[in-house]
């Protein structure tokens, strides 16, 4: 074959496809403008040992070469690439989502890799667009995507839309590292924290109140309940040896030590307990009043 152009070399599956290997033999063929009678002859030639053995194994009791060139394909592409099953094929295209550091432009080969098999046909280009909005792994391009007002957005401008937002958003995010200008959040986020933030604090202060009051409350019950009253004068607030009536006389058995509402000449205990009750309630800015009604009631 003089004055052939390029080389092939010999088929080896650990390097590349045998899909991959036909498709370059066939352009080898065409460029060195092969006649078809001789086909047979050069891809035998070509294939290297292995290969051909597995021919001889393929074709067996026949020799590769009473095949037709076409047969032979045929044989090695079922042998090296046995037809894929369909729902697999499409189940694995439908997976595919774009992976951490990979463009879009990157994906987007990755998916008309994967939908090879796929026999989508008309709606090949249709079914890309439709995987690649699905899949990015940035929101602001898909929202951006799915909000387009267009309803029959085509592939290539569903690409073009994705490519220029994701370079646009590496461009202001280097811009923001060479200035040291910090990233906003959007203004609605802010308003929404400081809503989560201003209902959190006031449900806190709100709680801590209410604990407060009720502790206090408590306390202030257990005082009451516990704490014995002055049985010289009826007080609270002091004990009967620091009671400022001790040498007050009595109104009534005119005895000094303690007043007439707490004299025990005459009345019964369940008296002196409710007029100190009443006394209590009100106050020790009603105090002489009550003295005086004390002392009227006695007299």
């Amino acid at each position: 074959m003089a004055g052939q152009i390029g080389n092939i070399e010999s088929f080896n599956e650990n390097i590349e496809t045998w899909e991959s290997y036909s498709e370059r033999f066939e352009q080898y063929l065409v460029v060195n403008r092969v006649p078809g009678e001789r086909k047979v002859s050069a891809l035998i030639s070509s294939v290297g040992p292995t290969t051909y053995s597995l021919q001889r194994d393929l074709t067996c009791p026949e020799k590769p070469s009473t095949k037709t060139y076409n047969e032979l394909l045929r044989l090695l592409r079922n042998h090296h690439s046995p037809p894929p099953n369909l729902i697999t094929e499409r189940c694995r295209f439908h997976s595919r989502f774009q992976e951490e550091g990979e463009s879009v432009l990157e994906f987007v080969a990755a998916l008309r890799k994967l939908s090879e098999h796929c026999n989508f046909g008309e709606t090949l280009s249709e079914t890309i667009r439709d995987r690649l909005v699905c899949g990015l792994r940035n929101t602001h391009i898909q929202k951006r995507l799915l909000s387009h007002s267009d309803p029959y957005l085509t592939l290539n401008r569903t690409i073009e839309i994705s490519v220029a937002m994701e370079t646009a958003g590496k461009d202001t995010l280097e811009l923001q590292a060479r200035y040291g200008r910090p990233v906003k959040q959007p203004e609605e986020s802010n308003q929404v924290n400081r809503f989560k933030q201003s209902d959190t604090r006031q449900r806190h202060n709100n709680c801590s109140t209410t604990s407060q009051s009720l502790q206090s409350r408590r306390q202030s019950d257990g005082q009451r309940e516990t704490q014995n009253p002055c049985s010289r004068c009826l007080g609270i607030n002091h004990s009967q040896e620091n009671c400022p009536y001790l040498d007050t006389k009595c109104l009534k058995c005119h005895k000094k030590g303690h007043l007439a509402r707490a004299c025990r000449t005459g009345k019964s205990s369940k008296y002196r307990f409710k007029n100190h009750r009443r006394m209590n309630n009100l106050g020790e800015d009603n105090l002489t009043a009550t003295i005086y009604q004390s002392l009227k009631y006695i007299q």
